[in-house]
């Protein structure tokens, strides 16, 4: 019988469950998740600007008559995306920033937004770099 009660007292002194006490997110969180979003909001728009100033593809009566008609890109496209990627790239950064400055307990992580965010506008952002820089626009 004394054996049986040292095992229950085993399993009822498991330690307790996780519960969290922050009722809803923090300033810091919140202030992590806008920049994340307006970071993938300017990003989109950037993209978007980029597609514009890709040159046109070559129509079907140029191709039958065979002559060959180049189509520029639009720099001022570019200009524009260049200025919608950058602040995208400083937001992703800031909110990178709050997000490693909020990682106190073992249960927090780091946002997986925001380094896809900040991944994919230093990529389009180098790209738009390049892409003025080699044309000489």
């Amino acid at each position: 019988m004394k054996l049986n009660d040292q095992y229950r007292r085993l399993f009822d002194d498991a330690p307790p469950k996780r519960v969290e006490r922050r009722k809803k997110p923090d300033k810091v969180i919140l202030a992590m998740r806008i920049m994340a979003i307006s970071s993938w909001a300017f990003l989109l728009g950037g993209l978007t600007l980029v597609y514009f100033a890709i040159p046109k593809n070559i129509k079907f009566f140029e191709s039958l008559i065979a002559t060959h008609i180049e189509y520029p890109w639009l720099p001022q496209y570019l200009y524009y995306s260049l200025f919608l990627v950058a602040p995208s790239v400083i937001m992703a950064v800031v909110g990178l920033h709050l997000n490693r400055k909020r990682l106190k307990r073992k249960f927090d992580r780091v946002s997986v937004t925001v380094v896809g965010a900040l991944a994919v506008s230093i990529i389009v952002l180098v790209s738009i770099i390049l892409n003025i820089v080699l044309r000489g626009f």
